[in-house]
């Protein structure tokens, strides 16, 4: 993997491909789900899918080998289900990662006391 700053653009473009990637195995076993959501972080992106009515999470999971081929993908994480959500996260690593950046704030932290003294660091 290289490390480069990729426009919104391009990655919103590799985003959707990925997505048309994904499902498209999942449909050829028989499996239709639809992208519901999709969340990009610096080395992994997320696609939340939602299963049709009566198929199971774990027919989506016993793929993971055939989407990880699809999407020509390292590895994949499947969440199954997604806490408090009616839908399976595929997890997916990027082809690049984004460069994070970290500001450090100087920050005044001030401790009371129950007589009101106040300490300061």
């Amino acid at each position: 993997m290289s490390v480069i700053t990729v426009n919104k653009e391009n990655f919103q473009k590799e985003i959707m491909e990925k997505s048309d990637k994904l499902v498209e195995p999942l449909k050829t076993f028989g499996v239709n789900t639809r992208v519901i959501g999709i969340h990009r972080g610096p080395p992994v992106t997320r696609y939340e899918l939602q299963p049709e009515i009566g198929v199971r999470e774990r027919a989506i999971a016993n793929l993971a080998d055939d989407i990880a081929l699809n999407l020509e993908a390292k590895s994949i994480r499947i969440e199954a289900p997604i806490p408090g959500k009616a839908a399976v996260g595929i997890e997916v690593e990027n082809d690049k990662i984004n460069m994070v950046t970290i500001v450090k704030k100087k920050m005044n932290l001030h401790l009371f006391y129950f007589n009101g003294r106040t300490l300061s660091r």
